[in-house]
């Protein structure tokens, strides 16, 4: 069974002219500025209704830089024509290719949006409810786009692979936090206090970052990398007088700890829990100890 002849052999005559007339051997410098220039708003109100009750809404815009290394553009212009025929776009498409960094990296953008009411029953104690939502955009991974590059015969398009804005989504949840000291406990009880937090976060909407461009199928569908949907904080505390003791525990459900490049490497966490106990006391040096214990 013969080869299956390259593609540039399926150009027009003017797309093979054009093919050759780009191999002028010479370097091209690739010197685009790179600028950034970002609105950031920030709105934050309040509303007290009495009787301890209180609406906050926040709404602001924000940032983040791709890492400097991501702009970094160097490599050998090479044929693309066998793959425009694979993709069936031989006649429009660009005819040469390169791997490398990408100067036309913007930043990652998010709009966050925060809703919550809080009621303030005594000194300190509180119940609060709130729900966050971030739109994200333009989060770096590998894609790519065309360039057009200046050469000695006009410019060069080049599909250029590499770092790209591709992904993006919405992230969402709710918290729930109770606080509250029990000062109206009689004698050494009064010393005692509790802060209980429970999270929801929804990351549905989110692929893992590649990079590299070479993970698996699998790996690819797997859940963001790092986020629980569900995470409880608990702390018991209790401060009377010289003595301060405070045990905390926190509880985290599944998720990925890894974004291997194939399916039989990704691997999922378990669930994961943490306590600590600390005793500080102070009559006339301060003491502090601690007890840790991880699952």
């Amino acid at each position: 069974m013969g080869q299956q002849a390259p593609g540039f052999c399926s150009l027009s005559a003017t797309r093979q002219a054009e093919f050759a007339a780009a191999h002028t051997g010479q370097v091209i410098v690739d010197d685009r500025d790179i600028t950034f220039d970002h609105w950031l708003p920030s709105f934050n109100a309040k509303l007290d209704v009495g009787g301890g009750l209180l609406f906050r809404f926040a709404v602001s815009k924000g940032i983040s830089r791709p890492d400097l290394a991501l702009f970094r553009a160097g490599g050998v212009i090479a044929d693309n024509t066998t793959d425009l025929v694979s993709d069936g776009t031989l006649a429009t498409g660009p005819l040469f290719q390169l791997s490398t960094g990408n100067r036309n990296v913007q930043a990652t953008q998010s709009w966050n949006y925060d809703l919550s009411a809080e009621w303030y029953f005594d000194t300190v104690g509180s119940i609060s409810v709130s729900a966050f939502l971030k739109d994200i955009k333009g989060i770096v991974s590998s894609g790519s786009n065309v360039v057009d590059y200046p050469s000695a015969n006009g410019d060069i398009a080049v599909e250029v692979n590499g770092p790209s804005n591709e992904l993006g989504g919405t992230l969402k949840g709710v918290e729930l936090s109770y606080q509250q000291t029990y000062d109206f406990l009689p004698g050494l009880l009064s010393g005692l206090g509790t802060q209980l937090t429970y999270t929801y976060v929804d990351a549905g909407d989110f692929s893992n970052a590649d990079l590299i461009g070479n993970r698996g199928t699998f790996a690819s569908l797997q859940p963001l990398q790092g986020v629980s949907k569900h995470t409880v904080n608990a702390t018991v505390f209790y401060e009377k007088g010289p003595l301060a003791l405070r045990a905390a525990y926190n509880w985290r459900s599944d998720f990925w700890i890894t974004r291997a490049m194939a399916s039989s490497r990704s691997r999922r966490s378990g669930r994961n829990q943490q306590a600590n106990l600390t005793r500080r006391s102070s009559i006339r040096s301060q003491t502090t100890s601690s007890w840790a214990s991880r699952a």
